[in-house]
């Protein structure tokens, strides 16, 4: 039994849980209809009719009269708090010939769909695979698209699962995407929110118990995923679930902060999300990742890490904090070079990625920016405007060096300088107060106003500047990246197999190496601001060089390196 609407053979059929209501009526405004919906078990609402066009608009009605939208809708054209609309959401052209990207050989790169390009939109965005594929991206991460109120918004607002919000151009958009993505051998994957729904335009309370108090997340009411009638509750997020897989037909999903996710039932619902993705991946027959963020390493209830990789932000922290000098909050442990030389030797600077689960490298996603950490700053500030340019191609190179998988913000690959602020269009007065109250509070050690998320203009800032590649550094640091990302392809840089990999650090003179046995290359970091003389163990060949003395084809032994500078070598 689908939630929401969908079409049955000649008929539309409509279907919504509504365990706090004994009747329910839908209502078709511009048909002048209204129809009792027949009740089902398990308080689920019914009601079927000859089949509807595409563009109805419907609504649900309460015992008091009150009208709200489906909270499976999939599609709200005029936003949260109006009708839901009918659309027949089936991807019938999905290349057959695209079979996903095997997490062993990906280049993520996160996208925000509203501030990639000047529109804004899916179809926009379409016009930049050509620019992806050069790069050498193959998989793109798309930050939430759930329907959300106003215009612009990170996503992570969202109240309506089932609806891509259509600011980005609705799902039909979305859809036509993937498949010119899909046909340039990338995949997508997509962003979703399973801990909470946004602080206005949701309505599920309405309907039914979809929410406890017995948890808390820092952004609203947590969901109920192991309370009473848990079962339908499931059934809704594991329904959508289905949803993205065989109608949108994504090829994966990143889970937004798991640690939020609380189940204390016999089957957590993470498990059984997971479940029911790899059963669709060989039914199918294509490659669909899972990959979750998880930002405090730690695992709430009866979680069994059944996922295919993870965020894994040890190495974000010890390479920004080393390079920024910033130690405050979640900082506060790193900043030194041994944390650098721990996540280097070991993988992790924490006891949590002892884990015997994450031992494959691949399954880490490492990262030196992401739209949390330029976001969540007061004022958005990219790497590029914090340090150094030769400290920003170092960490870089570092990200590709190491056997992880990396993952690249939109922009950073041509060291964009744009920030990337914290943006919202509310209309609800109250949540609006409320999310200027606690912003202000959140940096009140600040002696200058930060922007306000509610001005346009902080949106409008936010936005990539592809002219920037016309600028010679600009464009430089956008070949920079396409070398390196081809030399990880080619597993000359990164190899992900440990058994294979050599990694040192030497804490005196701050000299790291990466042996790559596999393909025979020799990676050499400099982390000093000194320069400082190092002897290769025999002579060697320089394949890339981002040290002054290093000629690319020159044979060396004894070297100099610059401040920050690094080499690869063959031997």
């Amino acid at each position: 039994m689908k939630l929401g609407h969908s079409y049955e053979e000649d008929c539309s059929k409509f279907v919504v849980w509504a365990n706090r209501h004994n009747v329910m009526k839908i209502i078709f405004p511009e048909l002048d209809r209204e129809h009792d919906m027949e009740k089902l078990k398990g308080s689920y609402f019914e009601y079927k009719c000859s089949k509807l066009p595409e563009g109805t608009k419907y609504y649900f009605q309460t015992a008091d009269g009150n009208l709200y939208p489906d909270p499976a809708s999939k599609s709200q054209p005029k936003g949260v708090h109006k009708y839901s609309e009918i659309i027949n959401v089936k991807n019938k052209d999905k290349p057959k010939q695209f079979k996903g990207i095997d997490l062993r050989d990906a280049i993520i790169y996160e996208i925000h769909i509203g501030t990639f390009t000047k529109e804004g939109t899916f179809d926009a965005a379409i016009k930049k695979i050509s620019y992806l594929k050069k790069l050498g991206i193959n998989v793109v991460e798309i930050m939430p698209v759930f329907s959300f109120p106003g215009d612009r918004n990170w996503g992570y607002d969202g109240v309506y699962p089932y609806a891509v919000d259509e600011s980005y151009g609705g799902v039909k958009e979305f859809i036509r995407f993937i498949n010119e993505c899909n046909k340039n051998n990338i995949a997508v994957i997509l962003d979703v929110v399973y801990n909470h729904f946004g602080p206005e335009g949701n309505y599920l309370g309405i309907y039914s118990q979809y929410f406890t108090k017995r948890y808390s997340t820092p952004w609203g009411s947590a969901i109920s995923f192991d309370g009473r009638n848990s079962e339908h509750v499931k059934k809704y997020f594991l329904d959508n679930v289905k949803f993205w897989l065989e109608d949108v037909k994504i090829d994966g999903f990143r889970l937004d902060a798991i640690l939020s996710i609380y189940d204390f039932s016999e089957s957590h619902f993470l498990d059984d999300l997971y479940d029911l993705v790899k059963d669709t991946e060989i039914k199918e027959k294509r490659i669909i990742n899972v990959i979750s963020e998880n930002p405090y390493h730690t695992i709430k209830s009866n979680y069994k890490i059944k996922l295919d990789g993870h965020w894994e932000e040890d190495f974000h922290h010890s390479i920004h904090s080393y390079f920024t000098g910033e130690t405050h909050t979640y900082l506060r442990e790193y900043g030194s070079f041994n944390k650098i030389k721990d996540m280097f030797e070991n993988g992790y600077c924490t006891e949590f990625w002892r884990n015997k689960y994450f031992s494959e490298p691949y399954r880490l996603i490492i990262s030196i920016q992401t739209h949390d950490q330029i976001g969540n700053r007061p004022f958005g500030d990219r790497l590029s405007n914090l340090i150094t340019y030769e400290q920003y191609k170092l960490a870089a190179f570092s990200m590709f060096a190491l056997p992880y998988t990396p993952m690249l913000f939109m922009g950073e690959e041509y060291f964009e300088t744009n920030p990337f602020l914290f943006f919202t269009s509310f209309s609800d007065k109250k949540v609006i107060k409320g999310v200027r109250a606690g912003r202000k509070k959140e940096f009140e050690f600040l002696d200058e106003d930060i922007p306000d998320s509610q001005d346009i203009n902080t949106f409008y800032s936010s936005k990539l500047d592809f002219e920037k590649l016309t600028n010679k550094k600009h464009s430089e640091t956008f070949n920079f990246y396409k070398t390196m990302i081809q030399l990880k392809k080619e597993k000359i840089l990164g190899y992900n197999n440990r058994s294979k990999v050599e990694v040192y650090a030497d804490e005196e003179t701050k000299i790291i190496y990466i042996k790559n046995c596999y393909k025979n290359s020799f990676a050499l970091m400099n982390f000093s601001d000194k320069e400082t003389n190092y002897t290769l163990f025999k002579d060697m060949k320089v394949i890339f060089s981002g040290n002054n003395y290093s000629l690319i084809g020159k044979i060396e032994n004894n070297i100099k390196l610059q401040p920050y500078g690094f080499v690869l070598y063959e031997y």
